[in-house]
């Protein structure tokens, strides 16, 4: 449905069709099997997730879930459904636009 849209047709897909500098570069190429706790900050369009699923699906290519923290505004139902997933096996989670999230729902 959104593969049609022009910034999902030109989104990179790999490390190295990402623009970043060399430090980054060389930092993000360094990480194979284990990722470190990463928060990645700053304004609408710089490539955050774009970055989070790259790491996600072309270097660990692990099994990830994906919440738009707007969408789950509370961080009890955050941590219950984060909690059933993880029972049933290791996964990576990536948070989005946690900025909206409350500590009580």
């Amino acid at each position: 449905m959104f593969n049609n849209l022009w910034v999902e047709k030109y989104r990179p897909h790999t490390l190295s069709d990402l623009v970043l500098s060399d430090t980054n570069r060389k930092y993000f190429e360094s990480i194979e099997d284990e990722i470190p706790n990463l928060l990645f900050v700053g304004t609408p369009g710089l490539g955050k997730t774009t970055l989070a699923r790259i790491l996600i699906e072309d270097i660990l290519k692990c099994q990830y879930l994906y919440i738009n923290a707007s969408d789950e505004n509370g961080i009890i139902l955050f941590a219950q459904r984060l909690l059933a997933l993880v029972k049933l096996s290791p996964l990576l989670a990536v948070l989005r636009s946690s900025y909206s999230m409350k500590l009580m729902a």
